[in-house]
């Protein structure tokens, strides 16, 4: 599972700009796991795909 610090360093933006513009997208995956606000993780394989439609998408 990676967090949104990871998350955002893979796409090359900042973690809360993840937060406010990227988690809010219907297609944005879903997080697996979410104790707070704050703590929230995802599968890997699930951002990975969802990067790889984007790609295609460009």
């Amino acid at each position: 599972m990676i967090d949104r610090k990871t998350i955002a360093a893979m796409i090359g933006i900042e973690p809360g700009t993840l937060r406010k513009n990227y988690e809010v997208r219907p297609d944005f995956p879903r997080p697996v796991l979410r104790l707070s606000r704050k703590t929230v993780r995802w599968e890997e394989a699930d951002i990975q795909r969802w990067l790889k439609t984007q790609r295609a998408r460009a």
